[in-house]
């Protein structure tokens, strides 16, 4: 008796209902998710330009209290190495929490069918992580300083 009335209610009402997951699904949509913070930078090798353009990659470690991890990354020209970090929109930053900080910087890319990449980075060499406190207001001044590899 109960399953036929509500068949018959979403019958008749089942454009109401239809409308009702619409809205709840666009009101989900876009990512207004928690406050990041921007955060921008300059990469150096041994204080001078960088010897190309590169890439620096946010890994999160520890998301801070309440706050979803989320990877983000920069990009930054050969010119100046002067970045700003995205991790949604273009220069929107980072959620609040630590990151492991990775610059990539190639003399000669990885190929499509395998041979190996050409590092201007050492490959033991690891930039310092960055921990963003909950509450922090922006922008954060990041400077990455990578030794020349020799």
């Amino acid at each position: 008796m109960r399953i036929r009335w509500i068949r018959r209610f979403v019958a008749r009402r089942g454009w109401a209902v239809a409308a009702c997951l619409a809205a709840a699904t666009i009101a989900g949509c876009g990512d207004s998710g928690p406050t990041r913070v921007p955060v921008r930078g300059k990469v150096t090798f041994d204080g001078g330009p960088p010897p190309g353009p590169g890439t620096v990659f946010f890994a999160p470690l520890k998301a801070a209290q309440g706050f979803p991890m989320r990877p983000a990354n920069a990009n930054f020209e050969q010119a100046d190495g002067i970045f700003a970090v995205t991790s949604v929109q273009t220069g929107d930053g980072l959620v609040p929490g630590t990151y492991k900080v990775i610059v990539e910087c190639w003399r000669r890319p990885p190929g499509a069918t395998g041979e190996p990449g050409v590092s201007w980075v050492r490959a033991n060499w690891n930039a310092p992580d960055l921990e963003i406190p909950p509450g922090t207001k922006g922008p954060v001044e990041f400077p990455i300083d990578v030794p020349t590899l020799k």
